[in-house]
């Protein structure tokens, strides 16, 4: 909820992150920072500056702490990954694709915790599209990115073990890259602060705009990008081995996406890339996640991008755009029930976030026995210790929230999946900051509301509940509103249609 100031400076920093990503050679190791890419902008400076506070100076000692930061975690990293590709290799059978003609590779994440929670790999991401394309007999194979693998070297054999019972086909970073990509990952870890301190002292700086953008720079430098330099790695393998082939690709729109993006492209203009972005993701109310045009100079944009719905396609890109939300066929399908009464409040992933939260809700006026809370697959459990068992509800988000008619949350897409099929919905927040509110004005007092304290969380509370009671049908308008501008529903024929699906394939 920005005002027009707010909006003005956040997209005069998009801008401006655009023109340095102009000023870049192509073959710069850069494309791995993820300030650069525009996906991770939530710095405390530039929250500061969106909130009208002034900016502090970091000092040298920060500096050289975030030298060490970067250092320590890259070669731990380095080391831990030559360690887990041995391992990998000697359990793992190699990938038995028959053919690499016109290979479908499904690009997502596998979620290490809950794959093995579930004691099955599941795909979270695409399973639709990939059910269609086994059912059309196309040929297809997982390229998996391992998401907090972690550590422990136990967890490391139950994940493997858990791939080679899966019946499916998986190529993962591990048997794509050799000894000579290694050497590769160790020259990026030396050369990449170096570029990186060299745009930063080259950069001239005249306002408050240039100094946030500094700023998150120079806090980028404790970050290690080394698994988005592996993604690029693994796009140039890609291209030599799968050269007739398409990728499909789960995307964010991070600095991994565009990475893979750019080392396929680098070495490859046969292979076409299907980036589905299939989630809510909330920057696009304040203009930094639509891909910059310019991006298409430097090979790291997608053939084609397949958004949840027509809200998410900027009028003015000439980019390739469609809308079909593969992830989420339930939110046609569910229906509420007229007599739901409980309130379910859905825990976000950040921690701070999670705290704040139930801070709030231990002080909200309502029944103990019609208020749930369902958290976050990837949250801490030790977050949860203070909540009393039979309030946490665990499964299926859908089941979920299906005796519900009021969700509590916070910075969390699932807010519009809920609107949209009817429930109403309080998102906790500050609306002076950078909030990360999914929903649009659309409705607001009526089927959703902000509350950033115990009085405005019962208040809220209190409107929506009446608004059910005596405005039913306007609620549901809304809903169906909410609905038609950010899900379209997918058909096998529109699923085959959004990776250009043809007979002769």
């Amino acid at each position: 909820m920005q005002n027009v100031n707010q909006k003005k400076i956040i997209n005069q920093y998009s801008v401006r992150i655009d023109q340095i990503c102009l000023s870049l050679e192509k073959e710069s190791l850069l494309f791995s920072n993820q300030v650069l890419s525009k996906h991770s902008i939530k710095s405390r400076d530039f929250i500061n500056l969106i909130g009208g506070d002034s900016l502090k100076k970091k000092g040298n000692l920060s500096q050289l702490l975030y030298a060490f930061k970067y250092y320590c975690v890259s070669l731990s990293y380095i080391f831990l990954w030559l360690i887990k590709k041995i391992f990998f290799n000697l359990l793992i059978p190699k990938p038995c694709i028959n053919s690499s003609n016109n290979l479908h590779l499904i690009d997502i994440y596998i979620l290490t915790k809950s794959t093995l929670s579930d004691k099955k790999f599941r795909d979270r991401y695409l399973s639709e599209l990939v059910d269609v394309i086994k059912k059309n007999n196309l040929n297809y194979a997982y390229l998996i990115s391992f998401y907090e693998y972690g550590f422990n070297p136990i967890n490391w054999f139950k994940l493997n073990k858990i791939l080679r019972k899966s019946t499916q086909k998986f190529i993962t970073e591990f048997d794509l890259l050799n000894l000579t990509d290694f050497f590769k990952i160790i020259i990026f870890t030396i050369k990449y602060p170096i570029q990186l301190n060299k745009l930063i002292k080259s950069y001239k700086i005249n306002d408050d705009i240039d100094r946030a953008i500094i700023s998150s720079l120079n806090q980028s430098k404790q970050d290690f990008t080394i698994h988005s330099y592996l993604r690029y790695l693994v796009g140039r393998r890609i291209a030599q081995k799968f050269g007739n082939s398409k990728l499909l690709s789960y995307f964010e729109n991070s600095a991994p996406n565009k990475c893979l993006y750019k080392g396929i492209k680098d070495n490859s203009n046969k292979i076409k890339i299907y980036a589905y972005q299939q989630y809510a993701l909330h920057l696009w109310h304040y203009g930094m996640t639509p891909i910059s045009p310019y991006e298409s100079i430097f090979s790291i944009t997608p053939d084609k991008i397949i958004v949840n719905g027509i809200f998410y396609i900027p009028e003015d890109s000439n980019l390739n755009y469609s809308s079909l939300a593969i992830r989420n066929k339930e939110v046609f399908n569910v229906k509420i029930k007229d007599n739901s009464s409980q309130c379910l409040v859905l825990l976000p992933q950040a921690s701070d976030l999670c705290i704040t939260t139930l801070e709030l809700v231990s002080h909200f006026k309502i029944k103990r026995n019609r208020l749930k809370i369902k958290p976050h697959p990837l949250l801490a459990s030790s977050i949860l210790n203070s909540i009393p068992k039979d309030q946490l509800i665990y499964g299926n988000f859908y089941d979920c929230i299906a005796d519900s008619n009021i969700i509590i949350t916070s910075e969390t897409g699932a807010a519009l999946e809920a609107i949209s099929i009817g429930l109403s919905i309080i998102v906790i927040g500050i609306e002076s900051d950078l909030s990360l509110n999914p929903l649009i004005d659309l409705g607001r007092g009526v089927i959703w509301e902000f509350a950033s304290d115990v009085e405005g969380l019962n208040n809220s509370y209190n409107k929506l509940l009446k608004h059910r009671e005596n405005n039913f049908n306007e609620v549901n308008s809304l809903a169906n509103k909410y609905k038609k501008l950010f899900f379209t529903n997918s058909t096998e024929k529109l699923l085959l249609q959004s990776f250009d699906f043809y007979e002769n394939d």
